[in-house]
């Protein structure tokens, strides 16, 4: 049976009430004010050791799911009687709304005390200051904010990290790919899907981290799976190709045609690059003090290998050779700096050099320095390959130690941590005999370059 509804009292009758409890005349306990079904102001007594005090509450008693709740309006007398019923009017109507009034306060409160969330620029700062500066060398620091500033900053930069929704990445996905500054006829997705592919996984691990730091909630909106797997079409995975590489074969022909060419620094760093099979960046990044000179070796410092970590190189007589041709130049440590000799010398600028000594080849009726397979002109990064099918073919020398020498991991994450040499002495007779076949066209054999 529904229980009989309360009279509304009046603020006089209110007191009347609360002091009767005070004065014991009336039992602590729910005083039933009406006017709104449920309400009450709930008066106690407590005990403390200098004696007994009254206190008073609003609290409005409601059926909500089928369980019985109790809930706080506020202090009496801070709260009025009128401003209590205003209070339980309108938690009535987000009650019979469907929303608990507990759950929404809760959850206004967290709001509340949540940290502002950073713009996603600053998030991408942050994430690369904390997690992944030192674990790249500082050669790639730069490199790493490239397909951010010219793909994803002008999308969502400016936006707080928890505004970021998947269909900012399906605008990231779907804008015209930019190449040198000219508009591709193709969106970015379709025109460089593994490029794309690695800028939502940078993205990914950046919104990651701030949800983990409190700055935004519920799934990331750059996650393939359960994501963008149902917005875009899966990547089209490209064949790799490789770097143009001239075939083994030729390569006595192009030294003794490098050799032909008047010297400058750019030929001289091409050829220790082709003797030593090593990088173009770690070539022309090279400093006179990684260089010893009575051992015959070359010690790559970790902050400038791709992996991470120190690789030493034996150097041929032919190696050894280039560098003594090579004047040392006042001010700076680099073996072959570019202009204003702090900076390394250009990658453009080795790479220009092939592409001259090619087109020479072609005005004098000659195929030039061409990969076959590819139909391209051989770039500098190209004779790694050239070395390494070199090494597979013409040699018995296990592949282990010339992936060694070209700076690849080799063996499983357990037999790296075991491995403590690096087959030096034995990767020197291999160098001195990939000398011998570069050269075998030169006259002179193994002379000194310039001599």
């Amino acid at each position: 049976m529904p229980r009989k509804a309360v009279d509304e009292i009046t603020v006089t009758q209110l007191n009347k009430r609360v002091r009767e409890v005070d004065e014991g005349k009336r039992k602590p306990g729910l005083i039933r004010v009406g006017g709104v079904g449920g309400l009450a102001l709930n008066v106690r007594l407590r005990r403390y050791a200098s004696g007994e005090a009254l206190s008073a509450s609003w609290v409005l008693r409601r059926t909500v799911n089928g369980a019985r709740r109790d809930f706080a309006l506020g202090a009496w007398p801070e709260v009025s009687l009128s401003a209590a019923r205003e209070r339980a009017r309108l938690m009535l109507d987000q009650i019979w709304q469907g929303i608990d009034p507990a759950e929404e306060k809760r959850a206004a409160r967290a709001a509340q005390q949540k940290p502002k969330a950073p713009t996603f620029r600053t998030a991408a700062q942050d994430h690369f200051n904390r997690a992944v500066r030192g674990r790249i060398g500082a050669r790639d620091e730069g490199k790493w904010f490239n397909d951010l500033e010219a793909m994803a900053f002008d999308k969502i930069g400016d936006l707080p990290v928890d505004q970021i929704e998947p269909h900012h990445m399906v605008e990231i996905a779907e804008q015209p790919y930019t190449r040198y500054g000219s508009k591709v006829e193709a969106k970015l997705w379709d025109a460089v899907p593994e490029r794309a592919r690695r800028l939502f996984k940078k993205v990914e691990a950046i919104l990651a981290a701030e949800t983990r730091l409190g700055h935004r909630d519920g799934a990331n909106p750059a996650a393939w799976k359960d994501n963008l797997a149902a917005l875009l079409p899966k990547p089209a995975k490209k064949a790799a190709k490789g770097q143009p590489a001239l075939p083994y074969a030729q390569l006595p022909a192009f030294m003794a045609a490098l050799r032909a060419r008047e010297p400058s620094p750019s030929s001289r760093a091409l050829e220790f690059l082709i003797l030593t099979a090593a990088r173009s960046g770690e070539v022309r990044g090279a400093t006179w003090d990684e260089i010893d000179l009575k051992a015959g070796l070359w010690t790559i410092p970790a902050d400038r290998m791709k992996a991470t970590r120190e690789h030493r190189v034996p150097l041929s007589a032919a190696a050894l050779g280039v560098l003594k041709a090579t004047p040392k130049m006042a001010g700076t440590p680099l073996i072959w700096p570019g202009q204003g000799l702090q900076k390394a010398m250009s990658d453009m600028t080795v790479a220009a050099l092939v592409k001259k000594m090619h087109a020479a080849e072609v005005a004098a009726d000659r195929p030039g320095w061409i990969d076959p397979r590819l139909g391209k002109v051989a770039v500098p990064h190209g004779f790694r390959s050239t070395f390494r099918d070199w090494a597979a073919e013409m040699t018995t020398y296990p592949n282990e130690m010339a992936e060694i020498a070209l700076a690849h991991e080799v063996g499983s994450a357990v037999e790296r941590a075991y491995r403590r040499g690096d087959q030096l002495e034995k990767r020197r007779a291999m160098m001195d005999d990939w000398a011998a076949h570069a050269l075998s066209a030169v006259g002179g054999g193994l002379r000194a370059v310039g001599t």
